[in-house]
């Protein structure tokens, strides 16, 4: 994720309303999209009531806290039956539920994601990319170049996808460390369920290119302008739709609120997720995790 960190003054936060869709506050900040491999939710992180994780139906209905606190880099294993996520002492392993918190690697390792038979999570190190299995032992590098980032699996666990180098996607082969640019320019790349596709942002926009390389890469809704501001986009299980984040720009304030959207991968579609604050939005609930930006 690229953006800088800030605060913003009580006085500037904007009292959420009941029902939904609401109005987004000055502060609040819906980031970091997962959907559960049923399907039935989307779990993220928020800076809604101090922060923490929350879940929400894709029609945008039954919103509730699963995590309290400064988190997120949130994903879900295959299972469904665990989350990962990057908190306030480094990686952690939850429940479903939320309960059964467990640390398993400390500060120097984000943004995880579960091999697709949930026995490993790729995570970010200080000199590369490495495995590591789910209660925090077995810890091995998979790529010491130092270049990649934001990994992601292919369905078959064949490779993992990722920020490479001059902000590249690649697809890096697990076992051969043979490496497939995808596109020259992207951030934040998901490979859809079905393997054909990776989803990915480039320059605040969301986009779409085949897994292999070949044709062409397609802006999501270009046509439209408001697939604009596409960050972190992950897929539903059945490849149809993506969640991405979107950024709220509120001119001279020093912030800047995000929400959640889906798309339609193939009618082009927009819904909104999530669009909506509470009065006790925490500006700073995301410094010193790990040195992330908010925009």
């Amino acid at each position: 994720m690229r953006r800088i960190g800030a605060l913003v003054a009580a006085a500037l936060v904007a009292a959420g309303c009941a029902s939904y869709p609401q109005h987004v506050s000055f502060a609040t900040i819906d980031a970091d999209p997962a959907w559960s491999p049923d399907g039935r939710l989307v779990a993220f992180a928020s800076s809604r009531l101090g922060g923490g994780i929350y879940v929400v139906r894709p029609d945008g209905s039954g919103l509730r806290r699963l995590i309290p606190g400064a988190v997120s880099d949130v994903v879900w294993s295959p299972d469904g039956r665990r989350l990962a996520y990057l908190g306030r002492g480094g990686l952690y392993v939850a429940s479903e539920s939320g309960s059964g918190r467990s640390r398993i690697l400390g500060r120097r390792y984000s943004s995880p994601a579960w091999s697709p038979d949930g026995r490993t999570i790729v995570v970010v190190g200080a000199g590369g990319l490495y495995l590591v299995e789910p209660d925090g032992s077995g810890l091995r590098r998979v790529d010491g170049s130092g270049s990649l980032t934001e990994p992601a699996w292919s369905p078959d666990a064949g490779h993992i996808v990722a920020e490479g180098p001059g902000g590249s996607i690649v697809a890096l082969v697990v076992n051969g460390g043979r490496r497939l640019r995808i596109s020259p320019r992207g951030y934040e790349p998901a490979w859809s369920p079905d393997g054909r596709s990776v989803a990915f942002q480039s320059d605040g926009t969301l986009m779409v290119a085949n897994s292999d390389g070949t044709g062409r890469v397609r802006r999501l809704a270009d046509e439209k302008g408001v697939a604009s501001e596409g960050g972190h986009p992950v897929w539903s299980p059945d490849s149809k739709r993506i969640a991405f984040e979107v950024v709220h720009d509120r001119g001279r304030f020093v912030r800047r609120a995000m929400s959640l959207s889906i798309v339609d991968a193939a009618t082009d579609e927009i819904a909104r997720l999530t669009y909506g604050g509470s009065a006790w939005d925490d500006p700073a609930w995301r410094d010193g995790i790990v040195g992330k930006s908010t925009f």
